[in-house]
């Protein structure tokens, strides 16, 4: 049973999420080939770790860049299942 909001909140990593993320953390060379430079925020005060990836861009840019931002990011999203899907399901085991 998960603790309720009343419960005092957990610090550092709890054990399953800490070994999925350095099985990950493993493999950044390789994700990184296959997706490019990633940010990956690791926190002790969190229960998970965000990985990313960004690129220049303003809401204020041209119609012209904003459709090649928009291209972007979904070739990135599709990237980011496509490589990340099959590694996170195999760590779900």
């Amino acid at each position: 049973m998960r603790p309720g909001p009343h419960k005092a909140p957990r610090t550092g990593w709890d054990r399953p999420s800490w070994s999925k993320t350095c099985a990950l953390e493993q493999q950044k060379a390789v994700l990184e080939s296959e997706l490019g430079a990633l940010t990956w925020d690791r926190s002790d005060n969190r229960r998970a770790t965000r990985i990313s990836i960004f690129r220049p861009g303003s809401i204020d840019d041209d119609q012209e860049t904003l459709e090649e931002v928009r291209r972007w990011m979904l070739d990135r999203l599709l990237a980011f299942k496509r490589v990340f899907g099959p590694r996170l399901a195999a760590l779900a085991t």
